[in-house]
């Protein structure tokens, strides 16, 4: 009992990214794994999800402003699949017309293809912003950077009155699941996640060993 919650932390460290490489990777069955994954939303899900942030109702003067800021943020972590640290670190620099530049975990440097409707949401949230104070991508309702818990809250009144709940992880997740169900190889996917053990890009992609 003991040795199977230590297998279970582990591999829940291993997924969440707090270890790169599980020192005691030992797989378990998969109704095991099932317990402790993030829940991964389908495709129709995520458009769901997606439709309600951008359809939201602006309550207030600058209501407009923060709802073209959640639905780009949300669009980036899942049209991308990068983390959310790496997200609120992103400058308007690290943005160009087809790729974004990020700085990972080590300090490594990714490029992540910028497809056309994640491009647009940001431009599209820059636009009603207007003079930016700052040269960071998204701006909490104060003109700081947004923080984790930040991006974590907004997600969170989104997800009110759906079925599912989901985090900012699970939509790094939702990315990489939903890439390789279309046909992208796991060395892709590996890349694109900025994984360097293949076996943390299969925990992530709802696979086993």
């Amino acid at each position: 009992r003991h040795k199977v919650c230590i297998l279970r932390l582990f591999k829940f460290l291993e997924s969440e990214e707090f270890l790169e490489n599980n020192p005691i990777r030992i797989e378990m069955p998969s109704k095991e794994l099932r317990r402790f994954k993030s829940y991964i939303p389908s495709v129709e899900e995520m458009a769901v999800l997606l439709n309600v942030i951008r359809n939201a109702k602006p309550r207030g003067p600058r209501d407009k402003i923060y709802i073209r800021r959640d639905y780009a943020m949300m669009m980036v972590l899942y049209g991308t699949g990068m983390r959310v640290s790496e997200l609120v670190s992103l400058t308007d620099g690290d943005i160009d017309e087809n790729k974004i530049r990020v700085i990972g975990k080590g300090n490594k440097e990714r490029h992540i293809p910028l497809i056309p409707t994640v491009r647009n949401s940001i431009q599209e949230y820059h636009e009603v912003l207007g003079e930016k104070p700052s040269p960071i991508v998204f701006l909490s309702n104060r003109g700081s950077a947004m923080s984790r818990v930040n991006v974590w809250y907004r997600l969170q009144k989104y997800c009110e009155g759906l079925e599912f709940k989901l985090s900012p992880h699970g939509l790094r997740h939702a990315c990489a699941t939903h890439l390789l169900h279309s046909g992208m190889n796991l060395i892709q996917i590996q890349t694109l996640l900025g994984h360097e053990d293949i076996t943390t890009t299969q925990i992530y992609t709802h696979m086993t060993t």
